[in-house]
């Protein structure tokens, strides 16, 4: 009796590896298909760069004050510690547009405060989770 190439536990693991990244891989495929995000530098995102200065009343803006709150179009809504409101904020302004039939999703998410990476992943991942896209990224000037 020939003994295996593997030994069988190991086998099992390079099974259960292959199982964990081929759904992975399938998570990210349908997700990358959602939600777009687009870094623009500022100085070359308009003549004024100030996004909520813009003549397009559907453009959505989500701005990170200095002190970590979140403002929606001139409105607070929330901080990068609560995403909560910016989301559910978005959500009724999304099933508003769709019942008007009105498909703009976009929000431009401007920079005016720091904020950390992991703030900023959970914010990207709160918006994309509403459906927004595509979400560009804003840094503003310091």
């Amino acid at each position: 009796m020939q003994k295996p190439c593997m030994p069988r536990k190991n086998m099992k693991l390079l099974l259960s590896t292959a199982v964990c990244i081929s759904v992975s891989f399938a998570a990210c495929r349908t997700s990358s298909t959602e939600s777009t995000v687009v870094f623009v530098d500022d100085d070359r995102a308009s003549a004024n760069s100030d996004f909520s200065q813009r003549e397009d009343p559907l453009l959505l803006v989500v701005e990170i004050a200095a002190d970590g709150k979140l403002v929606l179009n001139k409105i607070e809504v929330g901080t990068t510690a609560d995403l909560d409101p910016v989301g559910e904020k978005l959500e009724t302004i999304f099933e508003d547009r769709a019942r008007l039939g009105i498909d703009q999703r976009e929000v431009v998410i401007e920079m005016k405060g720091s904020i950390s990476g992991r703030d900023f992943e959970k914010l990207i991942e709160r918006l994309a989770g509403v459906r927004a896209v595509p979400i560009r990224v804003v840094k503003g000037n310091e």
